[in-house]
């Protein structure tokens, strides 16, 4: 992993340090979103709440795909 890291035109830090905890948890909220908000829009949000919209329509999305894909088979 080490080695992937370091490889390229612009090696990736042996390290990530961050400003704040909640700043991972806003980006992945962030990304799955489609990057449609600020992160402000995304902290002023009741965080779990989100956070359990996003897990439920990823799973919704998964199902449907299935469903989709059994229909054509």
């Amino acid at each position: 992993m080490t080695e992937m890291a370091g490889s390229g035109e612009t090696p990736l830090p042996a390290e990530i340090v961050l400003n704040d905890e909640s700043s991972y948890d806003v980006w992945a909220v962030w990304v799955a979103t489609g990057r449609r908000f600020l992160p402000s829009q995304i902290l002023s949000e009741p965080e779990a709440l989100l956070t359990d919209i996003v897990t439920l329509d990823s799973l919704y999305h998964a199902i449907k795909e299935r469903a989709d894909g059994n229909k054509n088979s």
